[in-house]
């Protein structure tokens, strides 16, 4: 959770709010793992290696990371 949810909750007069934020998952608030440690190895193998996250499009050209532009988004499904 970002912490800058949990002061504004904090500043709020809501420490209860606060203290639920750290270690809970709130589903409403559409949070989302994007990836999950380090050293994520792509299939088929990148040529610059294992890259450290995987928030973001990730493409190469012979070998060569490529500038990506992206377009994010969402909707909410009841």
């Amino acid at each position: 959770v970002d912490a800058s949810d949990a002061i504004r909750w904090n500043d709020a007069k809501h420490p209860e709010v606060a203290q639920r934020l750290f270690g809970n998952l709130e589903l409403h608030r559409s949070a989302v793992a994007i990836s999950r440690g380090r050293d994520i190895q792509l299939v088929p193998a990148a040529k610059n290696g294992r890259l450290n996250y995987f928030i973001y499009p990730y493409a190469e050209v012979n070998g060569q990371k490529a500038n990506t532009e992206w377009k994010m988004e969402y909707r909410i499904e009841s």
